[in-house]
């Protein structure tokens, strides 16, 4: 998927990726272990974050995970997760000129 992020972000986002490729796998990992509580922490720090940098796929998702996981929604979760994984590790990125 790609993500159009201002150009003004673009030193930022290589560590930042990196750490949401953390938060990602952290994320699965505490589903795996079915630690709901934690796993909410994280999604909804997740999709705060993503927001926030214009990441809009991916806040779409982690919104969804936050929804499901609140919800008691465990179903496809798991999936989800996984599918949240994949896209930090193979999003791209766009750096886009913004005015204010």
């Amino acid at each position: 998927m790609r993500e159009k992020i201002s150009e003004d972000l673009k030193i930022l986002i290589p560590n930042f990726i990196k750490n949401r490729m953390e938060d990602a796998e952290n994320l699965l990992l505490l589903l795996k272990n079915k630690d709901y509580q934690e796993a909410s922490k994280i999604s909804h720090s997740l999709k705060g974050v993503l927001g926030s940098y214009g990441f809009k796929n991916g806040y779409l998702m982690t919104s969804e995970i936050d929804k499901k996981i609140k919800n008691s929604d465990f179903e496809r979760l798991l999936e989800e997760a996984q599918d949240f994984q994949k896209y930090m590790s193979n999003v791209e990125i766009e750096y886009v000129d913004e005015e204010l």
